[in-house]
């Protein structure tokens, strides 16, 4: 009988690794626990993200806002002079109404998607600088693990594996003064 190669592999490499286990000792990590939620809010270039963010958006609404009167102008007009068009004039003035609403349609997806690149874009710098000050902690203290209270569903830590303070500090020291 012939196996398959890969179940073959997959059986030695278990029975390696089994009798590797048991030449190993266990050895003990240290776990701490963070808030990216609270690390984010103390990092000053992602409240300066968040802030160019904001006015980036609120540019774009009222772009949106713009474009959306114009198409109801232009809705509204329609429907005071519908009833003296000709039929062939009514359906053209539809037409282009039907045009300009897809076109309005396509221009808020697109406004959507580029604000999510965007407010990735503004808040990457701001996230590495957490991950920098983390990673910084994390060797310094001789943590083999960190798990993130914000993503990870932890529900009970001891507060002594709480780094979040540590890397906060590190954040500050990290971060030049504001001017």
């Amino acid at each position: 009988m012939l196996w398959p190669l890969g179940s073959v592999v997959a059986l030695l490499l278990g029975a390696f690794d089994v009798a590797g286990a048991q030449s190993r000792r266990p050895t003990a990590v240290r776990v701490g626990v963070i808030d990216t939620r609270l690390l984010l809010d103390a990092a000053p270039a992602y409240r300066d993200a968040e802030t160019a963010f904001a006015l980036e958006a609120t540019k774009a609404r009222a772009l949106v806002a713009e474009a959306a009167d114009s198409l109801k102008q232009a809705v509204d007009a329609f429907s005071r002079e519908s009833e003296a068009m000709t039929p062939a004039r009514r359906e053209a003035t539809l037409l282009v109404l039907r045009a300009r609403e897809i076109t309005f349609e396509d221009m808020v997806r697109q406004l959507e998607v580029l604000g999510e690149t965007r407010r990735r874009e503004l808040r990457q710098p701001a996230e590495a600088q957490v991950r920098a000050a983390i990673a910084a902690v994390r060797r310094r203290e001789g943590i083999g693990l960190v798990l993130d209270r914000a993503t990870a569903g932890i529900l009970e830590a001891d507060e002594a594996l709480d780094l979040t303070p540590l890397v906060v500090a590190e954040l500050r020291r990290a971060s030049p003064p504001p001017p």
